[in-house]
């Protein structure tokens, strides 16, 4: 319902809210499309949706070489109602921190040139990894952070318990996180770590 989605947008814009939420987070194995995203985006050129022609050709995408440009634009309604609303930014999500298969990397990409297309801008991309995770995640993080910033043109970002008190751990995520969502447990916490130079 038309109507609803705007008066729903304004009302978050209203509360302060400038981003667009949807996540693109992906399985691991393109054989079994379960992601409901799949559905709704088409594969140019094949007559069918990306689900459709995974089902189709899954050796095809498994090998990921010379893939079909996608159509996003069955996600206008959303984007262009929530640019008219002030929803500026956009955040996805990516949930796995192993190698991508070619096909996960070909969607981020093709849906950053579609968020372009729109009017997005490159600095209002955000990617979110994961969620709450303990510090032997984090090389695996920054290593999902670094292929989704350099080869998508995403930012990564990501949320954390009581990151800021170890200058150590944010020595692994810095080099390709561009924002953090956690907690100082004091003043002099976060003092120290802009003294150090570990946060800007």
């Amino acid at each position: 319902d038309a109507a609803l989605m705007d008066d729903w947008l304004f009302n978050m814009r209203s509360h302060g809210v400038d981003f667009l939420q949807k996540t693109v987070s992906l399985p691991p194995e393109p054989r079994v499309p379960t992601y409901e995203l799949l559905y709704f985006i088409d594969a140019v050129g094949t007559g069918r949706n990306l689900a459709a022609d995974i089902r189709a050709r899954p050796d095809f995408y498994t090998v990921g070489e010379r893939l079909p440009d996608l159509d996003f634009s069955a996600l206008d309604f959303y984007t262009d109602r929530a640019l008219r609303q002030g929803l500026v930014r956009y955040n996805t999500g990516h949930l796995e921190v192993t190698e991508p298969s070619p096909l996960v990397k070909h969607i981020h990409r093709q849906a950053v040139r579609y968020l372009r297309s729109k009017g997005y801008q490159d600095q209002d991309l955000f990617v979110k990894i994961k969620d709450e995770q303990p510090a032997d995640q984090f090389p695996a993080m920054a290593a999902t952070a670094r292929w989704l910033k350099e080869d998508c043109g995403l930012r990564p970002f990501g949320t954390f318990h009581l990151l800021f008190s170890h200058p150590d751990y944010l020595a692994i995520l810095n080099p390709w996180f561009d924002m953090y969502q956690s907690g100082f447990t004091t003043r002099a916490v976060y003092r120290q770590r802009i003294e150090e130079g570990a946060l800007l």
